[in-house]
């Protein structure tokens, strides 16, 4: 028997079907989202049917690659029912509750509000003492202390 040539087998079909096996195989290696040391595989199926007189067999090939499977995304999710509507809310658990403030957003706000623009355009700021506006290019800002009325005194 006659050896057979794998590069020209099939009309060059077979060595290019191993090769794109071997494109996913290595590229499912780099994956980050695939377990690193998961075993990938990469199988050749030939199978024969002869007719009846066995002069003549028809040959189908079968290239699998057996890929390692992406990793599961973990996430958590908070449900509840509203009291008033009695519908179930479900929403996904962030380290923050949607429309609920954090300190940042705090922060942001009061620089925010510290100057801003007055009805008549000029530039307004206030004291974060005692909330009081002034204008910005007003040199003399009172002391918080003159500012401020004790109420339990003032009756």
């Amino acid at each position: 028997m006659e050896k057979i040539n794998l590069e020209e087998f099939a009309g060059g079909a077979l060595a290019e079907k191993i090769n794109q096996a071997l494109r996913e195989v290595t590229e499912n290696v780099q994956d980050p989202n695939t377990k690193a040391t998961a075993k990938r595989k990469i199988t050749c199926t030939f199978t024969f049917s002869p007719n009846e007189q066995r002069d003549l067999v028809a040959a189908s090939i079968d290239v699998k690659s057996t890929l390692a499977p992406s990793l599961g995304i973990a996430t958590a999710f908070v449900m509840g029912k509203d009291i008033e509507t009695n519908e179930v809310d479900f929403r996904e658990y962030t380290r923050q509750i949607k429309g609920q403030l954090n300190i940042n957003d705090i922060k942001e706000a009061a620089e925010q509000a510290y100057a801003f623009q007055g009805s008549s355009g000029q530039s307004k700021g206030y004291d974060p003492s005692t909330g009081e506006i002034y204008d910005a290019e007003e040199e003399e800002v009172l002391e918080s202390a003159d500012k401020v009325v004790n109420l339990r005194t003032a009756r």
